[in-house]
């Protein structure tokens, strides 16, 4: 293939100087210039030859004056090619340097980042600590340094991808706040259904779970409710004799995960939930027995009236209607907490 005026012109750092284009050109077009400009002089010339002194400084400096200029006007532009090919050499050794670099420090960070989340993976309960493998703090760390990749390195780090699930927390103390006023076992199971829908989009969010099942605690006491509403749908409720307790527990474990992610990324703003008013109401539901266990009020009430019924639960459209109501006010909160905490 013949090679374009851009490949003879390229001057490849990767190559020997001698195996330029460029460089092989320049030499054969002017070593051919005077080559052919010695043979013109002799051909044309009555010369004798004459070894003497005389000979030699009029032969050079008068006869071939002009094939030796062609050939020293070629040295200056070798030497140029040369220095311009040592400056593409040193250029491309930088930046293999630079990329080496990057493919390092790359790699040094995730890996500092995993061995910190490997660290601490022990003051989390179990159904966080199962979550932090290496494979999710991985996900974390890509989240969190989107730009980041073998080719390029940055510490500049975006959270957004947090900040959904963050807010989530607030919304679900909202709904779990809620729980306990309501009286009516076909509205309390909404709100506790409203409760675990929200906490598998939580727990999704954060371990890239691909079904829900892979979402529920792993406690004993386990028992399904049907709930069976006014237009013939049904759903089956998942609820365990601890009663809610593991539920608040599970909030503000959610939470000391984010403040961990954040803190990991040097950003020290900590959860918004708490930060929050929500998060103080929540904390006043907590009760510390001599042993250390958790437990609220929850325990004794919130949920045994779901627990200990063997019928199903009819929701009837009334009931709905005042479901709906209820989460519209839940919305209205949890808008005004996250703008006065944003403020």
């Amino acid at each position: 293939m013949k090679p374009s005026l851009t490949d003879i012109f390229r001057i490849d750092p990767a190559s020997r100087l001698s195996n330029l284009r460029i460089f092989k050109l320049v030499i054969t077009l002017f070593l051919s210039s005077a080559f052919a400009s010695t043979i013109i002089i002799i051909c044309n010339s009555n010369l004798v030859f004459d070894f003497g002194f005389d000979g030699f400084n009029f032969g050079l400096f008068t006869v071939f004056r002009v094939p030796l200029a062609i050939i020293a006007a070629m040295l200056p532009i070798l030497g140029l090619i040369a220095a311009v090919h040592r400056s593409s050499q040193t250029s491309l050794q930088i930046q293999k340097a630079s990329e080496q670099n990057t493919f390092s420090n790359y790699y040094k960070h995730r890996q500092e980042y995993i061995d910190h989340f490997n660290e601490i993976k022990n003051v989390f309960p179990m159904h966080i600590k199962n979550e932090l493998n290496d494979k999710n703090v991985r996900i974390f760390y890509s989240l969190t340094y989107p730009a980041n990749s073998p080719r390029w390195f940055s510490i500049e780090h975006r959270l957004g991808w947090i900040d959904g699930i963050d807010r989530a927390l607030i919304r679900l103390s909202i709904i779990i706040e809620n729980m306990p006023q309501c009286e009516n076992i076909s509205i309390l199971s909404c709100l506790y259904r409203e409760f675990l829908r929200s906490e598998v989009s939580i727990r999704q969010g954060l371990f890239k779970i691909s079904t829900p099942d892979e979402v529920w605690p792993n406690l004993v006491g386990e028992k399904i409710i049907k709930i069976v509403y006014w237009d013939g749908s049904n759903f089956d409720l998942k609820v365990w004799n601890h009663g809610a307790a593991p539920l608040v527990a599970r909030i503000t474990d959610y939470a000391d995960l984010i403040t961990h992610i954040k803190s990991a990324a040097n950003s020290f703003m900590g959860t918004m939930l708490f930060g929050s008013s929500v998060y103080s109401s929540l904390s006043l539901l907590k009760i510390s027995s001599p042993g250390g266990t958790l437990h609220t009020r929850y325990c004794t009430g919130i949920l045994k009236s779901i627990y200990e019924t063997n019928d199903p639960i009819e929701v009837s459209e009334e009931d709905n209607r005042f479901f709906i109501s209820k989460m519209s006010d839940i919305e209205n909160r949890y808008q005004n907490e996250v703008e006065r905490i944003e403020r």
